[in-house]
């Protein structure tokens, strides 16, 4: 088929695949008449009502290249690359972006997304009909791998998927790949499979003869092992690589204190984006018991993998860290990227230098700090204290750790009184003790209790102008 451009900008150089969602049409009119069509555009996220809109529109999308180093010079190939999420933030970072993209109807809305946007070009078609385009830095596999051997991938299987990848690469780049676990926990707490809907169907070896399906760590391992992508390192998404709230590295893994620090970090390890699922118990206990029986990166819910060739390939796209925290769905005036720094032993938490807005950090009464470096906290959580004394029916010691928390607020107490005049939806009017303006959110969960029993509040992003009623904390 001779190549083609339509009235879209779209090059198309080989007929539709099967794939659709359902929610094309609608995604396309909402970037038709968006103006703000970036990555973190809060218009776009106005337009969230269900999953395929939160899928494509979220601002979580752009988190999943933190732990990478991209910028402008690269040259970036996305196969697969949906309506052009990814797109988007890489080109936004100044790389040259190339975006093809099996589904006609996807790839315009890719092309819409990036409009005005000289550094992106968007094709529709088979990425083995693509013309001559030069080699890449990267080569991006995001959620495409799984649908290799189906008809809606083009049922080349993932070799050939894994072979195109590698043909488009420069000697010195690399595939970044993120795909979800066949064995991941929520898939071992009986959510429903991400592609097919129903639980434990990837557990009994998907045996559903759709050929989508996805790989255990081993197995996908030795998948791109036997592809000539020998050389490989691991990140684990969660909840998972779609709208990552926390990337962990390998290396958090590989110790007793990078293990701490998952299990205190991830307080939401599973969502179910099909809303459709029985919770047979506590994902958070259930994350636990895995990382202490030392199977926690088996079992991440996604895998996002850096591959290639050479060893030496990787450390050229590999970003300072060893954990990458962002904002949930915030507004982008309040969205913050974190990232977990070992600066020779000494670890702490550094806010990105990138700036993430252009906005004021300040309302009327609420305030957000954005603190360059603060000092990581080794201990447990003291929330997960209180639970497991109330799940052991230890009222005693539950008494007893609510009391220490009341004392730890009681010496956060401010020596003025309320302003009465002061609007605040933290302060009540009669209230006696008023709590220091960054108290707002020092609830038990961001609370860390060390070895020695003392307890140390570490999340002090939010300033509540003015004080907050200790009444309204400890309530």
């Amino acid at each position: 088929m001779q190549s083609t451009c339509d009235d879209f900008g779209v090059i198309i150089v080989s007929p539709d695949l099967s794939y659709q969602d359902g929610s094309e049409d609608k995604i396309l009119s909402t970037l038709s008449n968006a103006v703000d069509r970036s990555s973190g555009s809060d218009e776009l996220a106005k337009a969230i009502v269900d999953w395929p809109t939160r899928y494509h529109f979220s601002r979580l999308r752009q988190e999943l290249f933190t732990p990478f180093l991209i910028g402008s010079g690269m040259r970036i190939l996305e196969i697969g690359c949906g309506t052009g999420t990814n797109v988007r933030a890489l080109a936004e970072k100044g790389a040259e972006v190339v975006g093809v993209e099996g589904t006609l109807s996807r790839a315009r809305s890719a092309r819409i997304r990036c409009a005005g946007m000289e550094n992106v070009t968007i094709y529709a078609g088979d990425a083995n009909d693509l013309p001559e385009i030069g080699f890449f830095d990267l080569v991006l596999l995001i959620g495409v791998l799984e649908y290799s051997s189906s008809k809606v991938g083009g049922e080349g299987g993932p070799e050939r998927l894994l072979g195109t990848a590698q043909k488009f690469l420069k000697s010195d780049g690399a595939l970044i790949l993120a795909i979800e676990n066949q064995i991941g926990l929520k898939y071992l707490l009986s959510f429903p499979e991400d592609h097919l809907g129903v639980a434990w169907s990837g557990l009994e070896g998907y045996r559903n003869p759709s050929g989508i399906k996805t790989w255990s760590k081993h197995q996908l391992a030795s998948l791109l092992k036997e592809n000539d992508f020998q050389n490989q390192e691991w990140f684990y998404p969660f909840p998972d690589y779609k709208l990552p709230t926390f990337i962990a590295s390998n290396e958090l893994f590989q110790s007793e204190r990078g293990k701490s620090a998952v299990k205190n970090i991830l307080r939401s390890p599973v969502v179910d984006h099909s809303a459709n699922s029985e919770l047979v118990c506590d994902p958070v206990w259930a994350l636990q018991t895995m990382i202490d029986a030392d199977i926690g990166s088996e079992i991440s819910n996604s895998f996002l993998i850096l591959a290639s060739r050479n060893a030496a390939n990787l450390s050229r796209f590999r970003a300072d860290g060893l954990g990458w925290l962002a904002s949930a769905e915030r507004l982008s005036r309040w969205r913050q990227q974190r990232v977990l720094i070992d600066s020779s032993g000494k670890w702490s938490i550094n806010q990105c230098n990138e700036p993430r807005t252009i906005f004021s950090k300040q309302t009327a009464w609420l305030a957000q700090d954005a603190h360059v470096t603060v000092d990581f906290v080794d201990g447990s959580v003291f929330e997960d204290k209180i639970v497991n004394h109330l799940a052991q029916n230890d009222l005693g010691s539950t008494k007893s750790s609510l009391e220490l928390y009341l004392k730890f607020l009681e010496t956060n107490i401010r020596m003025e009184s309320p302003d009465q005049g002061f609007k605040n939806p933290f302060q009540l009017s009669q209230s006696i003790c008023l709590l220091d303006e960054d108290m707002l959110d020092c609830i038990p969960r961001n609370i860390i209790v060390d070895d020695e029993g003392n307890l140390h509040f570490v999340d002090k992003e939010w300033r509540a102008l003015g004080g907050v009623s200790l009444e309204l904390v400890w309530l």
